[in-house]
């Protein structure tokens, strides 16, 4: 039996047995009262017993591949294949700095045909098969920056990596962020996305990580961990547009005073509200936001039109990815290891 979640805009909860029902209010215009529906469709335990899931991507034949980004214990990142029932098929590439390798990964998406694009902080972008075997390797050098996020756009021919490319000589200055790449060449395009003015105010540079998603006609939907909006930004037209991310619970990050050691930072980080990803799921976009001292995860969710439809949703768990038809992936750790959790999400409400 399929079990669904309904979700309230104060994320009132309604718990049974059988599945947690929350019922979620959402405004859209041209709807009075829609309701959002997150429903469950399907559940996969993991035959893994260790390690983290940071990113759920699906497989055209079935089944998953798992990015564990372990940044506290390096060694331990590493790429995992799943079947369909949740059995191991093995590990792709290793930890390191040499082509093939990945020193700290941070993506990865899969093209239509299988193959595995990762990409690693150290800016290197590589291609893999299933079996493992290395397809292509570049190093982002012209121009160069820290890879964060990757998105493929096989339709387009495009590929769109972010991170921080200074527009000045101090990169707290502010950077383009997104940044067009054509396939299967590499060959650097274009940049999108100046840093929000609110970032480089209040310093945030040291949180800063930048998350993007594409959606079906090709636009590029963008947040940036520490500023409270969504980006969407039109390839074709080279239109920016920013949405707020109205929110009852989550709060703007503070300044930080320039010249604080790391431990403030770090601290920082812990105590704020921090996007943790970006979903474009059909006609949903939905935003992840990590509850402080990792207490969890709220989500935000739009219309493709970039109306809020309900805040503060609060998450079944953390949001690691979509299927290909534009389900929803949530992960967690149970006594018996890992499982994910595959939903959709619905408005039935009823134009006036």
């Amino acid at each position: 039996m399929m079990n669904k979640v309904f979700f309230l805009p104060r994320s009132a909860q309604l718990k049974s047995v059988a599945a947690l029902t929350i019922m979620l209010l959402g405004f859209l215009s041209g709807y009075a009262q829609s309701r959002v529906t997150l429903n469950r469709v399907a559940t996969t335990r993991l035959d893994k017993q260790s390690g983290r899931i940071d990113q759920v991507v699906s497989l055209p034949g079935g089944g998953f591949v798992i990015r564990n980004s372990d940044y506290r214990n390096e060694r331990t990142q590493a790429i995992e294949l799943y079947n369909q029932q949740g059995h191991s098929r093995g590990k792709i590439g290793t930890f390191g700095r040499s082509p093939g390798q990945y020193h700290r990964l941070k993506f990865i998406a899969v093209g239509a045909t299988g193959n595995i694009w990762v990409a690693d902080v150290i800016g290197r972008v590589t291609l893999f098969n299933q079996d493992g075997q290395v397809l292509g390797t570049r190093l982002i050098q012209n121009p160069k920056y820290n890879v964060f996020g990757l998105a493929l756009d096989e339709a387009r021919g495009a590929i769109y990596l972010t991170g921080c490319l200074p527009k000045q000589f101090y990169l707290d200055l502010g950077c383009n962020l997104v940044h067009q790449y054509s396939l299967p060449d590499m060959h650097y395009q274009r940049s999108f996305l100046d840093t929000d003015p609110e970032a480089v105010e209040k310093h945030l540079l040291s949180l800063e990580d930048y998350h993007i998603d594409i959606d079906t006609p090709g636009r590029i939907w963008a947040v940036d961990a520490p500023v409270l909006k969504l980006f969407r930004i039109d390839p074709a037209t080279t239109r920016t547009q920013s949405f707020p991310l109205n929110s009852r619970v989550a709060t703007a990050v503070a300044a930080i005073a320039p010249n604080q050691p790391t431990e403030v930072h770090e601290s920082i980080a812990e105590s704020s509200f921090l996007i943790d990803r970006v979903v474009a799921a059909g006609p949903y976009i939905v935003v992840s936001i990590r509850r402080p001292k990792k207490a969890g995860y709220i989500l935000q969710i739009f219309s493709s039109g970039g109306q809020q439809l309900a805040m503060d949703v609060n998450s079944p768990e953390r949001l690691v990815g979509k299927t290909k038809s534009g389900h929803l992936y949530f992960t967690a750790t149970t006594s018996n290891g890992f499982e994910i959790s595959e939903y959709n999400l619905s408005t039935p409400g009823q134009r006036r």
